[in-house]
C-alpha cells in the first residue's frame, strides 16, 4: 500500500479521477479513499509511475532510465490514463538510440498507441521505410555507385562502408548473402562482356587484314 495525494492523482490520471470521484471514493465510503488495482504486473513500476505524477519534469527523470524500463512505465501510464507521462515516454523514445534487441519491443509498444492520438507517426517513420526497394536492392545500388564512382575519396569511403555491409550480410541467414553473390556474379559477367567487346574493338584492325591476306 502507498499513500498519495488525491488531488495529484486526479489531476494526472483519468483512471484515478474516475475512481476517486465525489460519487465514489474508491472503497466503501471510508473517509480515506482507497483504490485497489487488480492484476498488477510489477508493483514497483506502478509505484514509479505514480511517483512521476509528482514531477514537473518527468522527461528528465526518464532520461536516467533504460529503454526497457521506459516501455514498462509507458504501458502502466497508458493503463492509468496518465497521458502526460505517455507523451514524455514517447519523447524519450524519439530522442534516445535503441539497440537492435529493443527495436521489436519499441515498435510493438508504439503501434499499440497508434490509434490513441498520441502522435506516434514520427517515431514509426524512424523504424519503417517508405522505399519500394528491398534491403538487397539498396545494397546492390550502393555497390553499383561505388564501382562507377570517379571520386577517389568518395570511392574509398564508400568502399569501406560496402565492406562492412558485406561482413554483416555474410552472417545473415535470410538469403541476403546469396543475393549479394548473385549480384557480383552478374556484375562480373557484364564486366567480362564489356572487356571482351573493348578488346576485340582494338584487335580487330590488326587481325582482320591478316585473315583477309590468307
Amino acid at each position: 500500500m502507498m499513500s498519495v495525494h488525491r488531488d495529484v492523482l486526479c489531476g494526472s490520471s483519468a483512471f484515478f479521477a474516475e475512481k476517486l470521484s465525489d460519487g465514489d471514493n474508491g472503497h466503501g465510503g471510508s473517509l480515506v479513499p482507497c483504490v485497489e488495482i487488480h492484476d498488477c504486473d510489477g508493483a514497483e513500476i506502478y509505484v514509479e509511475t505514480v511517483g512521476l505524477m509528482y514531477c514537473d519534469e518527468a522527461k528528465q527523470k526518464l532520461l536516467k532510465q533504460h529503454v526497457s524500463r521506459v516501455l514498462r512505465i509507458m504501458k502502466v501510464a497508458e493503463l492509468l490514463g496518465f497521458h502526460a507521462c505517455v507523451k514524455s515516454c514517447l519523447d524519450y523514445l524519439e530522442a534516445v538510440p535503441w539497440v537492435s534487441e529493443e527495436e521489436d519491443s519499441v515498435v510493438s509498444s508504439i503501434r499499440h498507441l497508434q490509434s490513441k492520438s498520441y502522435g506516434v507517426s514520427p517515431l514509426l517513420k524512424r523504424v519503417t521505410s517508405d522505399s519500394p526497394y528491398s534491403p538487397t536492392d539498396t545494397l546492390s545500388h550502393i555497390m553499383e555507385m561505388v564501382l562507377k564512382s570517379n571520386d577517389d575519396r568518395g570511392h574509398r569511403e564508400m568502399k569501406a562502408l560496402v565492406l562492412n555491409l558485406l561482413k554483416d550480410s555474410s552472417r545473415c541467414t535470410d538469403g541476403t548473402s546469396e543475393s549479394v553473390l548473385n549480384y557480383f556474379t552478374s556484375r562480373v559477367e557484364v564486366a567480362w562482356k564489356d572487356f571482351s567487346h573493348s578488346l576485340w574493338k582494338h584487335l580487330k584492325p590488326v587481325f582482320l587484314p591478316k585473315l583477309h591476306a590468307k
